[in-house]
């Protein structure tokens, strides 16, 4: 899901993970943006939003990203259609894709970080 926030001046980078108890929050995408809000011209952080309940591994985090853009029925359709038309075919290149990209967000989170000894 889109997250709007005011804009502080700084786009974070990359993913950026944030736990509330059983929940962790997994923040990535950010972009700056400006809009209109009833009259008044506002600075905004928006960026993509992924909850996950309870423990996290990494197929939880991938099926999380996924299912938040694709419900079930979504991904059935997608790939029944295959590729029989341009649209299908641009359908499931865009759902590859972003299976592509929740792979690499939830190495970012799952994966330890290498500690650098001085």
């Amino acid at each position: 899901m889109k997250v709007y926030a005011d804009y502080n001046g700084e786009v974070p980078a990359g993913v950026v993970v944030v736990k509330e108890g059983a929940v962790t929050r997994i923040y990535f995408d950010y972009e700056h943006i400006t809009k209109v809000i009833d009259g008044d011209t506002v600075e905004q952080l928006v960026c993509e939003n992924v909850d996950v309940v309870g423990s996290i591994d990494y197929g939880k985090v991938v099926s999380a990203i996924v299912r938040d853009k694709y419900s079930q029925d979504k991904v059935e359709a997608i790939l029944a259609n295959g590729e029989d038309t341009p649209e299908h075919k641009t359908e499931l290149k865009d759902f590859k894709d972003w299976r592509v990209k929740a792979k690499q967000i939830a190495h970012a989170v799952t994966d330890p970080v290498e500690e650098v000894e001085e």
